[in-house]
This record gives structure tokens, sequence and C-alpha cells, in this order.
């Protein structure tokens, strides 16, 4: 394989095994794009991501299921429960119940 050598773990990945020469060259800093010029990026999917996050969140306050809501915003039913779980995170709450309510409490969303 190598000459003979057996391969250490260096040369696995999760892809499964590397061959040394085809290694990835690591790029240096100045390849690297300036954070200012990567900003705009990231802040637009933040905002996209949030806007989601409250359409998924004004229908979990109309006490629509994951697939009701899935099937309302054209997206997969995981893709609605990775959106609950974010939602749940950031309001510090353990269930869709206390979602709810909190979201209610702090006026995110109006019935």
């Amino acid at each position: 394989m190598y000459g003979g050598e057996k391969p250490g773990p260096a040369d696995f990945t999760r892809r499964g095994l590397v061959h040394r020469q085809q290694r990835p060259t690591v790029r240096s800093s100045v390849d690297q794009p300036k954070p200012s010029d990567r900003a705009p990026v990231l802040i637009d999917q933040v905002v996209a991501d949030g806007l989601r996050e409250q359409e998924v969140l004004c229908h979990l306050v109309g006490g629509m299921s994951n697939k009701e809501i899935a099937n309302m915003l054209g997206i997969t039913e995981v893709t609605v429960k990775c959106r609950v779980s974010t939602i749940l995170m950031r309001l510090n709450v353990s269930d869709r119940t206390q979602a709810v309510v909190t979201a209610l409490q702090r006026g995110l969303v109006h019935l």
C-alpha cells in the first residue's frame, strides 16, 4: 500500500484511507479571506435562519405539528425538527409548550 508501510491513524479520515501524496495543503493566512469579506454572507445567513425560525415559532404558537409546519413552509419535517431544537435552545426551554409560553411572554409572537 505505502511501499510496505502499514497505515497509521494519521492516514485515515472520515471518508476512509488517505494517500499520503493526496493530503491537502494548508493554506496560509494570506490566502484566507478577510473577516470583513465574509461577514455579509454570515450575517445574511443568520438573518435568514432567524426569519425561518420565527416562522416556525409562529406556527408552533398556532398549535401545528412538525409535519403541518413542514407542509406549510415547503421544507422537510427533519428541517422543522432542527429549527424547533434551535428555538428551544435559544429560549432556554425544554419543550414546545414552554417555547410557546415564553415566546408569548417575551412578546416574540402575538396571538
